[in-house]
């Protein structure tokens, strides 16, 4: 998980900074469906195998947790994934450098999934 340059965001770091906005919900009995692996797929508008690989690889370098829970308005349990204590410091990291989640979430092609300018 790297930064290409300084304005440059790679997707890995808009799944840690979308995951940091919801690191409030920590220790809930029911959680959103945006912390599920459907859920953080809509919001970095990126196709499910391509999240499913992050979120596997941030899991073993211990940025994300994913865990069994009860998800609002669904009948059944889904995973969840949470920021631990590595991951909440790298998206600190990632905003002392001055990423936003104002244009975080920006890109509406393909071309622009992987990599966003701020401005």
């Amino acid at each position: 998980m790297r930064i290409n340059c300084e304005k440059n965001l790679i997707v890995e770091d808009k799944i840690i900074l979308f995951l940091f906005k919801h690191d409030y919900l920590k220790n809930k009995l029911i959680y959103p469906l945006d912390i599920t692996q459907e859920g953080i797929q809509k919001a970095v508008n990126c196709d499910h195998a391509h999240v499913s690989r992050i979120l596997h690889r941030n899991i073993k370098e211990d940025f994300i947790s994913k865990s069994l829970s009860r998800i609002e308005n669904k009948n059944r349990k889904q995973h969840i994934y949470l920021l631990t204590d590595k991951g909440v410091k790298y998206a600190l990291e990632l905003m002392e450098r001055g990423m936003s989640f104002k244009s975080l979430f920006a890109a509406k092609d393909y071309h622009q999934k992987r990599i966003i300018e701020f401005y």
